[in-house]
């Protein structure tokens, strides 16, 4: 597969099982943390931490990998291409810190200097959680 450079914020990657899958993890995330809010008891809670080994942005294009395009990456919805949807569409590091009830810490691993910015930049988007985030 080709890989492509990031513009914006999101970055390509995945096709339409890649919403289906972050509609998954966001469920799961929130019925985990709901799960264990307070196990094994409400005094002594276990810490609950998320970890993204692959991170990306934060957020996520709408994009496939085209297999007749010999490996170019088309848009798989069109009108999602515009800069104020694309925002819309969150990756499984914003789906982390958007759970309630949250996790104790966050560790995003990303290997790109660029990501790797965009994901410092989540911190002052959510300020109540910064300060359990690591990148």
């Amino acid at each position: 597969m080709k890989q492509s450079k990031s513009t914006g914020k999101g970055h390509p990657f995945g096709g339409p099982w890649t919403t289906e899958k972050l509609n998954v993890i966001a469920d799961y995330l929130k019925s985990y943390t709901t799960a264990l809010k307070d196990k094994p008891s409400k005094h002594r809670p276990f810490k609950k931490g998320y970890i993204d080994a692959f991170a990306g942005t934060g957020y996520r294009d709408a994009r496939r990998e085209d297999t007749v395009g010999g490996g170019l990456q088309t848009l798989l919805l069109p009108d999602l291409a515009a800069p104020e949807p694309q925002a819309l569409l969150d990756g499984s590091a914003r789906l982390a810190l958007k759970t309630e009830p949250p996790f104790d810490s966050y560790v995003f691993i990303e290997r790109s200097p660029g990501r790797t910015a965009q994901l410092n930049a989540l911190k002052s988007e959510f300020p109540d959680l910064a300060n359990r985030i690591q990148i």
